[in-house]
């Protein structure tokens, strides 16, 4: 979802906002959702986007005098929040494969609804 405050949100800045998300939703497709807020105030362009997905809520602000850097900036934030945690994760499972992970956290998730 894209909004704008103060400005007039034009199809070119959805297009933007939308083709960098759509960048890092292919890299991360456990990405279901991210809110955006464009806005103009005080003579800079304001970006803040709050991604949402399975087990990730992360979000990030970019401040430029340009909209279309703003939003390149915040994106770039998300991508290495999004890369930390993943490194963060990885490390924890000691390299084991994916799909492992979710589906002993899936067990496990059964195990404690079976026990209640």
């Amino acid at each position: 979802m894209v909004s704008g405050k103060n400005l007039q949100l034009t199809e070119a800045l959805k297009d933007s906002v939308e083709s960098h998300l759509s960048n890092m939703r292919v890299s991360y497709p456990k990405l279901n959702k991210a809110e955006v807020v464009l806005s103009h105030g005080h003579g800079k362009f304001k970006v803040e986007i709050v991604l949402h997905g399975n087990k990730i809520n992360l979000d990030a602000h970019a401040e430029t005098d340009d909209m279309y850097k703003s939003i390149a900036d915040a994106v770039d934030r998300l991508d290495r929040q999004l890369e930390k945690k993943l490194e963060t994760y990885h490390h924890n499972h000691k390299g084991e494969h994916l799909g492992n992970i979710e589906r002993r956290h899936e067990e496990e998730i059964l195990e404690e609804i079976d026990d209640y």
